[in-house]
């Protein structure tokens, strides 16, 4: 059972411990010995998936760390004999670091090129194939810490909406999400009345996991090029392109096939009178058609151009 599951199952026992308290609670009675019984029951299983989902988790996470530094060990370049980057002089540490990516870059292509002359058909199926369960003979070469640091924070650069979101990391390809549907709401009562259930509604929301990514070729002349910094470069411009494609689809997304944007969908709060202009009195109507707890943390995600029109707005 991974841990969305016991999530799942916690999720419906403390619904079944509520049903028990509400007959209670409607019958205004106390817990027979059975229903006490029974309450406590679900209350230890509760407990016991409760322990079990944190070792669960405590376990990923500890296997990932290990993957992550046996694959950085593993694909650690060899070091040249003699180069003391304290010798280098002024940048000494920038240069070393560039070199060794470079060197890692040309020790994976031989390695592969190497590779794939004499097997063919397993570089042709490697793009279906998980890549953590992969030998590094197979395929299961992986890129440095480095390279993914730069490639991650290009990416962040070119997607507003990623650095504006709540980042959630699963452990399946699935995130199961509880949604409220419609709030109970509260009311006055006379002394001894009986107070009316309201509750609130709920539903699931599942969010998927969607696939995007980009080839880059380069000759050999610019790997050997000494003066150029190649793997930053690549890193850059991989994270740039993937978080572009990131933002279109979070903002207007269809869902197939990619994730589904906050537009798609999204209800109309004002219409302004004129497409190619806006007056202060639509940007208010349209800050106050948000409900005021949504109001407190909300922000503002407009064109470049619309943000020109806004600003040139005058009094009078």
């Amino acid at each position: 059972m991974n841990i969305q599951e016991l999530y799942d199952k916690r999720a419906q026992l403390v619904a079944d411990m509520r049903v028990v308290l509400n007959k209670v609670e409607e019958e205004k009675r106390e817990l027979t010995a059975e229903e006490q019984s029974q309450y406590d029951a679900i209350e230890t299983d509760v407990d016991k998936i409760g322990a079990q989902i944190q070792r669960e988790t405590k376990l990923v996470e500890a296997e990932r760390r290990e993957r992550e530094l046996m694959q950085a060990q593993a694909l650690q370049p060899p070091k040249q004999q003699g180069l003391d980057p304290t010798q280098l002089g002024s940048g000494g540490a920038e240069k070393s670091r560039r070199q060794e990516s470079r060197e890692w870059i040309k020790g994976w292509s031989q390695q592969e090129n190497e590779y794939v002359s004499t097997n063919p058909q397993v570089f042709e199926q490697r793009a279906a194939t998980d890549p953590q369960s992969l030998t590094d003979a197979a395929g299961g070469y992986t890129v440095a810490d480095e390279f993914l640091r730069q490639l991650h924070e290009a990416r962040l650069e070119s997607n507003i909406m990623r650095g504006l979101a709540n980042v959630i990391l699963s452990t399946s390809g699935t995130l199961t999400v509880p949604q409220v549907n419609t709030h109970g709401v509260a009311a006055w009562y006379d002394e001894e009345e009986i107070i009316v259930v309201a509750q609130d509604t709920f539903t699931r929301k599942q969010y998927s996991a969607y696939k995007a990514g980009r080839i880059m070729t380069v000759t050999n002349e610019l790997m050997n090029d000494s003066m150029f910094d190649l793997a930053s470069y690549c890193a850059g411009e991989l994270g740039r392109s993937i978080g572009v494609l990131e933002e279109a689809s979070f903002v207007a997304g269809d869902g197939s096939s990619k994730p589904t944007g906050i537009f798609t969908g999204a209800t109309t709060g004002v219409t302004a009178a004129s497409a190619t202009a806006v007056t202060t009195d639509e940007i208010l109507e349209l800050f106050h058609s948000v409900i005021a707890a949504y109001r407190v943390a909300a922000g503002w995600i407009v064109k470049d151009s619309t943000a020109l029109l806004v600003r040139k707005l005058k009094d009078g």
